[in-house]
């Protein structure tokens, strides 16, 4: 399974159209099955939304989750999907200062197997936020947690993957070496890894890597996953077959 995040900031003083066939491009190239894209904005002006353009020009499936409103526009996460998205559910994160957070969760199949997306941009301000990342973190892993289907978590979260702010998601997800070398933000001389693919349970990350391109002041990350083994959480009985049958 092909997965890809992305920080995409909005739309900075870029011409909407280019930048956004950019973001296409990129997906296509990439062949993702399932696309994580933080600081999604809404306008009252637009015609189509950001993640409907991006659905149609990769034939993709998509849903967005408002995280931030204000008088003009909104901002917030999405998920494009290979194949059709069966339900999407919202969780606040804790804390609503500096900014509101929350977590997206899109249930899909990859070529028969289900699996649950988890979407998400934590709190930013480094240090002096790292208690509140730490809070939204423990909330993000409870939830995976809980998860009886294959499980991913996207995201922009704003700490390095062996920051103590993320330490609840490593416990339940593991150590994922595959990150730590890796640098993604800022895009034009990256210093830190701000953007993070985590699997659950089951999954075993082939390789990972971050791409260059600079629309954002991030850049994307990049993973090809591979089923291994069922979760350790308990699974539904008529769901178990078929999740330990299918490969993605």
């Amino acid at each position: 399974m092909q997965v890809l995040t992305y920080n995409i900031a909005g739309n900075r003083g870029r011409g909407r159209s280019a930048y956004l066939k950019q973001i296409a491009e990129l997906i296509r190239k990439a062949a993702a099955d399932v696309v994580g894209l933080q600081e999604v904005v809404h306008t009252r002006t637009d015609r189509e939304p950001v993640e409907q353009v991006l659905a149609r020009l990769t034939g993709m499936h998509a849903t967005f989750l408002a995280a931030h409103q204000f008088k003009s526009h909104c901002l917030g996460n999405a998920v494009l999907c290979r194949e059709p998205i069966e339900e999407t559910l919202s969780h606040d994160l804790p804390h609503t200062w500096p900014e509101r957070r929350i977590l997206l969760e899109v249930q899909t199949t990859v070529r028969g197997m289900p699996v649950t997306v988890f979407c998400t941009h934590l709190v930013h301000m480094d240090r002096m936020a790292a208690r509140l990342r730490l809070a939204q973190a423990s909330t993000v892993a409870k939830r995976m947690s809980q998860c009886w289907r294959p499980h991913i978590l996207v995201g922009d979260l704003n700490a390095g993957p062996l920051s103590r702010d993320l330490q609840p998601v490593r416990d339940l997800c593991g150590a994922n070496d595959d990150l730590c070398d890796l640098r993604s933000w800022p895009a034009r001389r990256p210093l830190i890894l701000y953007d993070h693919i985590w699997p659950g349970p089951g999954w075993e990350i082939e390789k990972a890597e971050v791409l260059d391109l600079h629309v954002s002041d991030h850049r994307p990350l990049l993973a090809t996953l591979a089923w291994r083994g069922a979760p350790r959480y308990n699974v539904a009985p008529e769901e178990a077959h078929q999740t330990a049958t299918a490969t993605p």
